[in-house]
């Protein structure tokens, strides 16, 4: 993560780095920024890191892996990474602010029920509310 000292491009480069591990390690799993691609995700850790605490997760995963997550969520549904540099999304849709990075660290921590799946259907049905 970032101390605000980093510009906000440093998230898509992190993003850029997740998915060219992830040809590495996981060729299946096809990584384009979209939506469908988190299902894929989705699956990947389920199958390699459920239950939760059965295998050790780098944080340079976490940080990656929630960077592409934000990735996702800037071009599915809108906002920008903060500006100062803070791991934070900001102004997607009505949502002010979004923790990608910080939401993969609790799905590793605490399995299915906090899917990332989930989070993002929670982030677009909140972004495009109207009052």
């Amino acid at each position: 993560m970032t101390d605000g000292s980093t510009g906000p491009s440093v998230y898509l480069k992190q993003a850029d780095r997740f998915i060219d591990m992830m040809r590495s390690v996981a060729p299946k799993v096809a990584l384009d920024y979209s939506l469908k691609s988190v299902s894929s995700l989705e699956d990947w850790i389920r199958e390699r890191f459920d239950p939760p605490g059965s295998q050790h997760v780098p944080d340079v995963l976490v940080v990656d892996l929630g960077s592409y997550i934000g990735e996702v969520i800037i071009r599915s549904i809108g906002g920008h990474w903060n500006s100062s540099g803070y791991a934070e999304i900001n102004e997607a849709g009505r949502v002010e602010v979004v923790l990608p990075i910080q939401k993969v660290r609790k799905r590793f921590a605490n399995g299915i029920e906090d899917s990332l799946d989930r989070y993002i259907q929670v982030i677009r049905a909140y972004a495009s509310d109207r009052p």
